[in-house]
């Protein structure tokens, strides 16, 4: 007995199968690649981050991030804030390690700051960081965010 097959009908079988097959394995194998760092991806410190990518990011505590942003106030002599948007989240705390003061720029010039991010609680970052900080200027910065500034840099835009 011989069985005859049409031929559109396997080759539509076909590419339905195939089909599903890669919907399946597509299924399966995206979720796994999510969020996987790459091998020779920058690292937090050499990738330049907004204030809010690092706010709001409890996986980079304790390491090195580089921001850039408009200063927003001065607080006290070894420190300030940064904002990338003045209208919306709290301003960054940066304290000054670097042993040198810097001038904090009053027009739209941005600093970048490279250092130690990690939660602003006072005695730890005094004795962490061999810092003398004044605390009637870091009421309400406890528990947040705070830059350990190593290095301190004025991007002054171009001249026109």
């Amino acid at each position: 007995m011989t069985t005859e097959y049409n031929v559109p009908t396997v080759v539509k079988q076909g590419k339905l199968y195939a089909g599903i097959l890669a919907v399946a394995l597509s299924v399966t194998l995206v979720p796994g690649c999510e969020n996987q760092p790459l091998a020779n991806a920058p690292s937090a410190a050499k990738q330049l981050l907004t204030v809010r990518d690092v706010a709001y990011n409890n996986s980079l505590l304790g390491k090195t991030v580089t921001v850039k942003s408009k200063p927003v106030e001065k607080i006290g002599s070894s420190s300030f804030t940064l904002n990338n948007n003045q209208w919306f989240g709290e301003p960054m705390l940066v304290v000054n390690a670097t042993g040198k003061p810097v001038a904090i720029p009053d027009d739209a010039s941005e600093i970048q700051v490279t250092g130690t991010l990690t939660r602003f609680i006072l005695p730890d970052v005094e004795r962490n960081f061999d810092l003398d900080l004044n605390p009637k200027f870091y009421q309400g910065y406890d528990g947040k965010p705070v830059i350990i500034a190593q290095s301190i840099s004025v991007n002054r835009p171009p001249a026109n």
